[in-house]
């Protein structure tokens, strides 16, 4: 069994994605979950990171954000709807 509590990056990346009915951005209650998880539970944890044509640009700072929270997994997986470029596939092999 795998437990995964989702981070997407940093807190800006995060806290864009994933809102509350009430606007407020849910990065903080999570990232508490996080360190309440490898407090009592276990010493790391993993997580998939969804890239997109609009978060791309965020993804080395939003990768070392989870490494530095202790996630020693991070699959990263992108979307596949219409919006890549070929700015995009360079910033991608950066």
């Amino acid at each position: 069994m795998a437990f995964s509590i989702s981070i997407d990056g940093n807190k800006q990346l995060h806290d864009s994605c994933r809102i509350f009915p009430n606007g407020t951005g849910s990065y903080d209650i999570a990232i508490s979950a996080v360190h309440h998880f490898l407090t009592h539970y276990q010493d790391s944890i993993g997580n998939k990171m969804t890239i997109s044509p609009e978060n791309i640009k965020f993804l080395s700072e939003a990768v070392i954000n989870l490494l530095n929270e202790n996630y020693h997994e991070i699959n990263l997986n992108c979307t596949f709807e219409k919006g890549w470029t070929e700015e995009h596939a360079k910033i991608l092999y950066q």
